[in-house]
């Protein structure tokens, strides 16, 4: 994909399965190479509000982008892409949460690169303004990434302004982060 708009797409399941998972783009769970150069992945939502689910706790994965979700598949963004203000918006009742992994995007057990060794930040992907506005009943982790068992290689970019803790920005889980930006997220 290359300079796409990925723009105000909503995912509103109204299934009884508790998960839901790329409000802009979801990638296969098989194995895949795919290119994300340039372009805007901005102002997508996942809806749980008309879920029918008896759970209490409900998922959703990757607001904005939802990626390498199996070994073996692989996702390189780079280029001047910009991920930004992605959303999860909870069920209206009062006794149902939402447990939402990833805002910007949700990394599985495959690898995902950001950014490329040599580019300049201007030419680099940036992921910004997720978390600074949470909905009640929502708790996010990783308001910019969330990694699942996944590799990612931050090699340029910059992920910033995703929230007031910069520890939520970035969430591991049983995956690695190879940070070679030399940048702290934010």
């Amino acid at each position: 994909m290359i300079n796409c708009r990925i723009e105000n797409n909503t995912v509103k399941d109204d299934g009884s399965i508790k998960r839901s998972s790329g409000g802009g783009i979801s990638l296969p769970h098989t194995s895949y190479t795919a290119v994300i150069d340039g372009g805007t992945i901005a102002g997508n939502k996942i809806d749980m509000s008309a879920k029918t689910s008896a759970a209490s706790l409900l998922e959703a994965e990757g607001c904005g982008l939802d990626c390498s979700a199996k070994l073996g598949s692989i996702t390189i963004i780079k280029g001047h892409t910009v991920i930004e203000n992605n959303q999860c918006i909870p069920h209206p009742h009062t006794s149902k949460f939402c447990d939402c992994k990833g805002m910007g995007i949700f990394c599985g057990g495959g690898r995902l690169t950001i950014g490329e060794t040599g580019k300049s930040n201007d030419e680099s992907p940036e992921i910004l303004n997720h978390g600074n506005s949470i909905p009640e009943r929502v708790d996010v982790a990783g308001t910019a990434l969330y990694i699942n068992g996944g590799s990612v290689s931050w090699q340029r970019g910059r992920i910033h302004d995703n929230g007031p803790n910069p520890n939520n920005t970035i969430k591991n889980i049983e995956g690695t982060l190879s940070n070679l930006s030399e940048t702290s997220p934010s």
